[in-house]
């Protein structure tokens, strides 16, 4: 459902989970569910109720001890930090759910993890540090076989890469990954899919490149 961008089925998903765990006595697993409804609303727009689920989730996983669930809590309020730029808030969340994830080993959790940070070192100009830190989230990535998470990081390194004056490499890493099917589908509660995200990059290099 969240590959597919269904918020409404996630909410519902979401509802009868932390229902049956409140009904059961597994609260970390309710709290767990918040993540998902967090990530519903932001696919809604709705940033405030988006906030609201998370922080209450991540309240009961820290004091149950949960932290594969708080990693991925996280990475959502990082996202949401990062939409209302707020960057050093961003950076901070992801940092700590990148050292959750090394701690554990859980590779897919420390992949997103390092997707994040890279986004954020984007946003702050810091291409050096993005280009390394995305070249390590795209080898996890690619390492567990997930095309579409390949892809999304695939057109962030194409945007390091343009700014690096090499505007036709850049082209052809997006014009890959819009090529590719797994591309019609949005990364992580995005709002757009990744082949949108690599025409909007492909129509920004038009403007510096001859025909």
């Amino acid at each position: 459902m969240t590959y597919r961008g269904d918020a409404d089925r996630v909410h519902e998903l979401s509802r009868e989970a932390r229902h049956l765990g409140d009904e059961t006595g597994f609260p970390l697993m309710s709290a767990g569910m918040r993540n998902y409804a967090g990530g519903a609303y932001l696919n809604q727009g709705d940033v405030e109720s988006a906030l609201k689920e998370l922080r209450d989730g991540e309240r009961i996983l820290v004091a149950g001890g949960e932290q594969m669930m708080l990693g991925w809590n996280l990475q959502l309020q990082a996202s949401v930090a990062l939409m209302q730029g707020r960057l050093d808030d961003a950076a901070f969340l992801h940092s700590r759910q990148v050292d959750i994830a090394r701690e554990l080993g859980h590779r897919r959790v420390l992949a997103v993890g390092l997707t994040g940070l890279g986004q954020v070192q984007i946003q702050r100009g810091e291409w050096g540090a993005a280009d390394r830190t995305l070249c390590e989230s795209l080898d996890l990535f690619e390492r567990m076989g997930l095309a579409t998470e390949i892809g999304y990081v695939t057109v962030l390194l194409a945007k390091v890469i343009a700014q690096n004056g090499e505007s036709e490499r850049s082209a052809e890493a997006a014009s890959c990954v819009r090529s590719d099917p797994s591309s019609d589908r949005p990364y992580l509660f995005q709002t757009i899919t990744t082949a949108e995200m690599a025409t909007g990059l492909l129509d920004e290099l038009s403007g510096t490149m001859e025909a």
